[in-house]
């Protein structure tokens, strides 16, 4: 069944009881035959229970139509902006260290203590009407109010990977060991984790469906070209900056090189204007990757990704972000490190070098195959 997803701010469907709940955001609907949420679609299909997703909108439109596989969606919009306004009326006795309040983030700090807290109120007294067997979360650290409210409930918390889990990711790995009530209790994951000082207790491997979908989907095109560049952008402006910097230094340096840069949101800048071999993507992440060469980021999870599609990486090491990330993780024959000013030349040529089907093998690790199959494992385990 196909629906208008900006039509659901109906805060009716807030007071109806639901056995499953689903946390995820707009930028995880993804294109199959229709739009789905490429984490959940296939539990949502699956499972003959009572459900509702609470969709965020995520600096990404909310689309138009997508697929509800029998499930209730849900604009957040009305339940943060009450949560936004609870949150004015929760004190904040806290006090921080001298070295906080040198840095100047208290303010910000309290801030998101009260955001926090109203979070969980509202969905403690939610959790209670609805009471649901699970929750699933795209993204525990941005949800801490949830989890705590599910915690406090007794439900049980299923989060989904969205991007990269390394071991200097500070929401999953810590060698202190912060209270339990902060952490999902399974996370499905893309492939292989690195256990040591992990924080959640229990991981399945899963795999991605939307990775296998365009890997079958998508092939590579004839360029004119020597090389193609699909260049990810992040979130942060510093970020943005040095790789737009690194494209504008080898689009004039290399003219028979091509640059596809890809916006994490929306990019508004002068600096590409004016190159016949540069472009700014307005295609999918995955496929744009698909069709290029050699794949550059500073420390993007499509570093993995790109990995699945058999595509090699170059990454540009700004401030050490990509080697810290990545390079006890990548393999290091399809997986380069770069400064910014580097020579590329040579790096490329050798990289170009590799067939998919070794990079591939190589990343075998990070991204599970047959998703169909795991999936249907862990929903058999689950729910029996």
């Amino acid at each position: 069944m196909l629906m208008n997803i900006k039509s659901t701010f109906d805060i009716h469907k807030l007071f109806q009881k639901y056995d499953e709940i689903f946390f995820t955001d707009s930028s995880q609907w993804k294109k199959f035959n229709v739009l789905e949420d490429r984490l959940f679609s296939s539990i949502q299909k699956q499972i003959n229970k009572k459900k509702v997703s609470i969709v965020r909108s995520n600096k990404k439109p909310l689309p138009v139509q997508i697929n509800t596989n029998d499930t209730v969606h849900i604009n957040d919009f009305f339940l943060k902006a009450f949560i936004e306004f609870i949150s004015f009326f929760i004190q904040c006795s806290q006090s921080y260290p001298f070295f906080i309040r040198e840095l100047g983030i208290e303010k910000e700090l309290k801030k998101n203590y009260k955001r926090v807290k109203a979070q969980e109120f509202i969905y403690t007294q939610l959790f209670k009407f609805w009471k649901p067997n699970r929750i699933y979360l795209s993204c525990h650290y941005i949800n801490q109010g949830i989890v705590l409210a599910a915690k406090k409930c007794d439900i049980r918390i299923i989060e989904a990977q969205h991007g990269v889990i390394a071991t200097e990711h500070f929401a999953f790995y810590s060698k202190l060991k912060p209270l339990k009530n902060f952490f999902p209790d399974v996370l499905l994951s893309f492939g292989r984790i690195d256990t040591d000082n992990f924080l959640i207790s229990t991981y399945e491997v899963i795999g991605s469906k939307y990775l296998e979908h365009i890997d079958l989907k998508v092939k590579k095109e004839e360029s004119s070209y020597d090389v193609i560049f699909s260049v990810t952008l992040q979130q942060e402006d510093w970020e943005e900056k040095e790789m737009l910097e690194w494209v504008v230094f080898n689009a004039k340096k290399y003219k028979n090189f091509y640059f596809i840069v890809i916006p994490r949101f929306s990019l508004e800048s002068n600096e590409l204007e004016g190159f016949e071999n540069v472009e700014i993507s307005n295609d999918d992440v995955y496929i744009t990757i698909c069709k290029s060469d050699i794949h550059v980021t500073l420390y993007s999870s499509c570093a993995i990704e790109s990995g699945f599609f058999g595509i090699p990486n170059l990454l540009v090491d700004s401030f050490g972000f990509a080697s810290r990330y990545y390079e006890h993780m990548l393999d290091e024959h399809s997986s380069k490190f770069i400064k910014k000013e580097d020579e590329i030349h040579n790096t490329v040529m050798e990289l170009k070098k590799i067939s998919r089907d070794e990079i591939k093998i190589n990343n075998d690790s990070l991204v599970a195959r047959e998703y169909k199959k795991r999936m249907n494992n862990f929903i058999k385990n689950e729910y029996s």
